[in-house]
């Protein structure tokens, strides 16, 4: 009799445990298949869904090469140098230039200041940075003229129509009276010109007469320093300087200084 109580009371109590257990495994693994569910419903969340699939495919078609891509990287790289050969400096410059100069030359042996005018112009051609320049004054108060041929090397800027420095050497001759006749006088030279907007700058040059020795007017050496401005309309430019220049000559022992300040101004045009 307590035998069969014991088994009728185990009975209900084994399964109340089983079922305990089944609550409690149910509990504990629903969440994992739920979310077992939503990938399988929706595969572009795991590794190797339709969403990352696509985008990997995408990937490699944006990065494919292709001929159609080749030919149209071409045609691009054509139009670009054509561009360039259109806008970039051409290698080739000429340049024309006509001034006046307007000063007042000053005399220490014998002493004098008068006033006097002149007229200058120049030509110049370049080709790549090399450049060959030539000027004329024609001094008519003075009666003299001047001619100056100078080769030019640009060392920095791309053209003579933007920020540059030139460096040269030449030779001057100076003509007039029969005693003041000077032949192939050495020249050096610097000019820096520096563009502050799209179409003004300011510019600076200077040029030393190397000493030379004459029968009449014995060494004669000089130097002549420039400061300016300048304003452009497409390829003219309007220009204004100050300037000073010093003619230097000793003859048996007596020096003589003739100093020149004034203002130059004029008209350059660029080919």
């Amino acid at each position: 009799m307590g035998v069969d109580a014991a088994t009728g009371f185990m009975a209900p109590l084994t399964f109340l445990c089983l079922c305990l257990f089944l609550f409690l495994f149910v509990g504990w693994t629903a969440p994992a298949m739920e979310h077992d569910s939503r990938s399988w419903q929706e595969p572009a969340n795991s590794p190797t869904g339709a969403k990352n699939y696509k985008n990997r495919v995408e990937k490699m078609t944006e990065s494919r090469w292709t001929l159609k891509d080749w030919l149209d990287q071409k045609e691009r790289n054509r139009m670009m140098d054509l561009w360039l050969g259109m806008y970039a400096p051409s290698p080739y410059e000429f340049i024309l230039s006509v001034s006046q100069m307007d000063y007042q030359e000053v005399i220490d042996n014998p002493a004098s200041q008068i006033g006097y005018k002149s007229i200058k112009g120049s030509a110049a051609f370049y080709a790549l940075v090399l450049g060959l320049e030539v000027d004329y004054e024609n001094n008519w108060d003075e009666r003299y003229n001047d001619l100056l041929g100078m080769l030019n090397v640009r060392v920095a800027g791309n053209s003579n129509q933007s920020t540059h420095l030139n460096v040269g050497f030449g030779l001057r001759s100076r003509n007039g009276d029969p005693n003041v006749q000077i032949l192939g006088q050495s020249v050096a030279g610097a000019e820096l010109e520096i563009y502050i907007e799209h179409h003004s700058g300011i510019r600076g040059s200077y040029r030393y007469d190397l000493p030379k020795t004459d029968p009449v007017l014995g060494t004669v050496s000089g130097h002549r320093a420039e400061a300016g401005v300048f304003f452009e309309i497409l390829n003219f430019r309007f220009f204004g300087n100050w300037f000073t220049e010093d003619f230097d000559n000793m003859i048996s022992g007596n020096a003589t200084n003739r100093t020149r300040t004034g203002w130059q101004y004029g008209l350059k045009t660029f080919f």
